[in-house]
């Protein structure tokens, strides 16, 4: 029996400095089931089992409280990519060129199938490679430009050709266009930034205006996005018609307090500080011997005066969250129309674990409603019914009817 009451009390205090939902629920499991054993074995008596119990009980429900805006799934999920990922991102900036290039191909080349009623065309362009899906049954003019993540190290890989098939269907058919540009372990600033300029052109050459084209971007590819328009914009390029980033990396100085105050609760990132104290942005291979504070390597820096609408999602949890906060409050403040939408617990990138997290459903389903608010369709749905869709102020559904041809 001491050993049980020793086993509670232990696990009650563990539930103290728990930060998640799963974890506290387990722990309360595992303190209802040593109290169980020691009233059926060690014959404890009910009146003291409740004892125990009710406290216990009340602690669970207050810690819950912490994070009650956090799905369960979203926690547990947290947690794993937290065990499993701690080191894997560990030597991201230290490893050697050759063994990220044959990463990148086996990254690139891994198997994937296309799904039905889509092509997915190659394009060769001087220094890079394209991916271009479009959806066979739609005659849309529009296009969304994919910028892709990986810390301007990873290259494209197969799961942005799945991210950029999902883009396609929840713009009513857009094509979707994705550049495996140049990283920085091989080619350094600023050779992604002239790619994506490249393939914003490309775009422009081939019939699509600006008006018609959507820029979006995670993580390294957000920043690369904003640094893209950016550049487009002090050139007096077209502009295009809305820009999405989600995790964006804007701050390659990496220097404002969310790098210090969560670097425990990013489980991407964290390990990346946690492993190497002495880290120095300039080590970050794509930096190479370039100011870091050039807008179009580091968009917070960027003047953001005539920018497109913009939808800027991010996590709580992220050391690139205060890179989100700054850039969306520096836009708001120049006039930009700008939507920036926190989520609570959520760590980088989330949502291309699509909808196995409920988070990552709400995101998405606000990423279609912000292109379809640019874009503001009246078109013939694909089950050849008229969809009416109507649209209030904030770029929102009002209603939605629809009608027999």
């Amino acid at each position: 029996m001491i050993v049980v009451l020793i086993y509670s009390i232990i696990s009650l205090f563990f539930l103290i400095f728990c930060e998640t939902n799963i974890y506290c629920w387990l722990l309360f499991l595992f303190i209802v089931l040593s109290l169980i054993i020691g009233w059926k074995k060690y014959m404890l008596k009910r009146k003291t089992m409740f004892i125990l119990l009710i406290p216990t009980l009340c602690i669970t429900l207050l810690f819950i409280g912490k994070e009650g805006k956090v799905s369960v799934m979203g926690s547990l999920t947290r947690e794993v990519y937290g065990r499993f990922l701690s080191n894997t991102y560990s030597d991201i900036f230290t490893r050697d060129a050759e063994r990220i290039k044959e990463e990148n191909i086996e990254r690139y080349n891994g198997d994937w199938s296309i799904p039905e009623g889509y092509t997915n065309d190659v394009i060769t362009m001087d220094n890079f490679k394209m991916e271009l899906i479009k959806n066979t049954s739609s005659d849309s003019n529009k296009v969304i430009l994919q910028l892709h993540g990986g810390g301007y190290v990873f290259g494209l890989d197969k799961s942005y050709r799945d991210i950029a098939v999902r883009y396609s269907k929840l713009s009513m058919g857009a094509a979707v266009l994705t550049p495996d540009y140049r990283v920085g372990t091989i080619s350094p600033y600023p050779a992604a930034l002239n790619d994506a300029v490249e393939a914003y052109k490309w775009l422009i050459e081939h019939g699509y205006n600006g008006d018609n084209i959507i820029v979006v971007g995670d993580s390294a590819g957000g920043g690369l996005a904003l640094g893209t328009v950016l550049y487009l914009k002090n050139n007096n390029i077209e502009l295009p018609a809305g820009v999405i980033t989600m995790s964006a990396w804007t701050n390659l100085a990496c220097d404002s307090e969310s790098y210090k105050n969560n670097v425990d609760k990013d489980v991407i990132f964290g390990p990346i500080l946690g492993a190497n104290s002495d880290f120095n942005p300039s080590d970050i291979p794509y930096v190479g011997n370039n100011n870091i504070k050039d807008p179009y390597l580091s968009p917070l820096y960027g003047d953001y005066e005539g920018f497109p609408k913009m939808l800027m999602q991010v996590g709580t949890n992220e050391l690139l969250y205060d890179d989100t906060i700054n850039v969306y409050e520096k836009a708001k403040s120049q006039g930009v129309d700008v939507k920036e939408t926190t989520y609570y617990g959520m760590f980088h990138c989330f949502q291309l674990g699509g909808d196995k997290l409920p988070e990552g459903t709400e995101a998405w389903k606000e990423v279609e409603e912000f292109i379809n608010s640019i874009w503001l369709y009246f078109s013939l749905c694909y089950t050849q019914k008229y969809v009416v869709i109507c649209w209030n102020k904030e770029g929102k559904y009002e209603e939605n009817d629809i009608l027999e041809c």
